[in-house]
C-alpha cells in the first residue's frame, strides 16, 4: 500500500503517530486536501458531511459492513462510529495490519522513538524494558512480517468515551535473535513462525488527539 510505504520510509515518530490515525480512522486512498464544493449535499472524500450528519442518527457505514459481525461486535462498532465519524471498520482492519507491521518490526529493531506514539503508556513501558534487557545482554533481533493468514475484528465497545477495538491476527513471521558474539540463540530467519494474537487498540473519542494506540496483546491458541 502506498501510504504504508511512505510512512515506513519516514523516520520521524510524529509522522508515525499521525499515520496511525489515518490508517485506523479513515480510508487510506485519499491523501490530498479536501476540495471545496458549494453543493450542500456533498458528503466529502470520506463519505460524510458534518452539517448533514448533525441532524441524522443513521450510520454512514454501509449496512453490509456490519453484517460481517455478530450482533455484539456490530453494535460496538456502531457506537464508536456514532461518536467518531471518521471511524470505518474495513479501513480500520487494513490500518491495523499496517500498525502491526510497524510495531512488531520497530520492537525488534529497538526503535523506542517509533514505538512511543503507537503504544499506551503501560505497553510502551513494558516494551521499552524488554528492549533494554535485550540491549544489556548485547543481543540483537530482527523480525519481518511475511504475510497474514487472518485478520479480523473480534470485539468493539465504547465505555465512557473510551473506544476499544480488538483485532485477531494470525501471521507468519521471519525472526531471529543473536547474542553479542553473533550466534543465533532464538528463532531462525530461514523458517517462518506462525503467530496468533489478539491486539487491543484504544482511543479517547473526546480527545483532540486523533491517534489510536495499542493497549494490550494477548497470545491465542486459536480463534
Amino acid at each position: 500500500m502506498d501510504v504504508l510505504q511512505i510512512v515506513f520510509f519516514a523516520a520521524i515518530a510524529v509522522v508515525l503517530g499521525v499515520f496511525l490515525f489515518r490508517v485506523l480512522g479513515r480510508p487510506t486512498g485519499y491523501m490530498g486536501e479536501d476540495e471545496t464544493h458549494e453543493d450542500p449535499d456533498y458528503r466529502g472524500p470520506y463519505g460524510h458531511n458534518e452539517d448533514l450528519d448533525k441532524n441524522k442518527e443513521t450510520s454512514i457505514i454501509r449496512p453490509e459492513v456490519f453484517q460481517r459481525y455478530d450482533r455484539e461486535v456490530a453494535d460496538g462498532l456502531k457506537s464508536i462510529e456514532a461518536e467518531d465519524r471518521a471511524f470505518e471498520p474495513v479501513n480500520f482492519v487494513e490500518g491495523a495490519k499496517g500498525a502491526y507491521r510497524m510495531i512488531v518490526e520497530a520492537f525488534a529493531e529497538g526503535n523506542r522513538e517509533a514505538l512511543k506514539p503507537l503504544l499506551s503508556e503501560r505497553v510502551f513501558n513494558a516494551y521499552s524494558q524488554a528492549i533494554g534487557d535485550r540491549e544489556s545482554r548485547g543481543e540483537t533481533m530482527k523480525t519481518q512480517v511475511e504475510r497474514f493468514a487472518d485478520v479480523k475484528i473480534t470485539h468493539a465497545s465504547l465505555n465512557k468515551g473510551r473506544a476499544r477495538v480488538k483485532v485477531y491476527f494470525a501471521s507468519d513471521l521471519a525472526t531471529e535473535t543473536k547474542n553479542a558474539a553473533g550466534e543465533r540463540i532464538a528463532g531462525d530467519w530461514s523458517t517462518l513462525q506462525s503467530v496468533k494474537e489478539t491486539w487491543s487498540f484504544e482511543r479517547d473519542v473526546a480527545s483532540d488527539n486523533p491517534n489510536w494506540v495499542l493497549a494490550g496483546v494477548k497470545p491465542e491458541d486459536d480463534a
